[in-house]
């Protein structure tokens, strides 16, 4: 289990603080889908540099398996736990292959190259995402929604428990956005948790057992979906008048879905 525990994330400089995230807790187990959902500033990429370590926690934990987090050491986190950004720009022009591969130094030497295992794993992450086409291209010259694709894929490849995903659907176009929902749902169905922060309620509804809301600085809710994600709360988020719609798929299959609109006599 990934756990947070009274997270007080934010930053310090010299003898002051800020604080982003006041107190949050939540938790997700292997097998498991939680989006984080909240509005723009409202501190998710903070949250998540602050889970993965790279901006230290000012009060709380986080715990892998009842061990924080802070006491491993990366070489062992990233084993357990693959990071997907909103964006990366490497400095040379490596192939989409060679930025999959690396999802693979977490599992070789310091200073070891990548075998055809290492790979051939990568390449299969790509045609996951069904991204092979981009293999040979230069990362640096194929569109953000691609690069997105790849990113995906550089995390598949890390065979990591763990994927904490910062908007991983937030540059593809529509069909890419399902059919990267529905790789992340297959990944869950094999046994890894996965965490991801979304703007969409859609993504939300489509894709996440369980969900985390955001509203403010020291208001949140977490729990099941259908619990949490409810239209008074989505309304308190956004500021704006939101339904929640049900359709029926052949077989029987429910899907929920969200409509907006602003209520202009006000």
């Amino acid at each position: 289990m990934l756990e947070i525990k009274n997270a007080v994330c934010g930053y310090r400089q010299h003898n002051t603080q800020k604080v982003i995230i006041n107190g949050l807790s939540m938790d997700i187990k292997q097998g498991e889908i939680m989006s984080i959902l909240g509005s723009n500033g409202v501190g998710k990429t903070t949250l998540f540099r602050s889970i993965l370590g790279s901006l230290p926690l000012i009060s709380g934990s986080v715990l892998l398996d009842g061990r924080e987090i802070s006491s491993m050491k990366r070489s062992e986190t990233a084993k357990r736990i693959a990071y997907v950004p909103q964006s990366h720009n490497p400095p040379f022009p490596f192939t989409a292959l060679q930025i999959a591969v690396m999802g693979r130094t977490a599992h070789m030497g310091m200073f070891a190259t990548p075998s055809e295992e290492d790979t051939e794993k990568a390449y299969d992450a790509l045609k996951a995402m069904g991204a092979e086409y981009l293999a040979d291209m230069p990362y640096t010259e194929i569109s953000g929604g691609e690069r997105q694709l790849v990113l995906i894929a550089r995390a598949i490849a890390q065979e990591a428990d763990y994927m904490i995903m910062d908007e991983p659907a937030s540059n593809l176009d529509y069909g890419n956005q399902v059919r990267a929902l529905e790789r992340i749902k297959q990944l869950a169905a094999a046994g890894r948790g996965i965490m991801f922060t979304t703007h969409n309620p859609d993504h939300v509804f489509m894709a996440a057992s369980k969900v985390t809301v955001i509203s403010s600085r020291d208001e949140f809710m977490s729990g099941p979906t259908d619990e949490i994600l409810t239209v008074p709360v989505m309304d308190k988020i956004y500021g704006i008048q939101t339904q929640i719609l049900e359709a029926e798929w052949p077989g029987g299959r429910k899907i929920k879905t969200t409509a907006a609109y602003m209520d202009r006599s006000r």
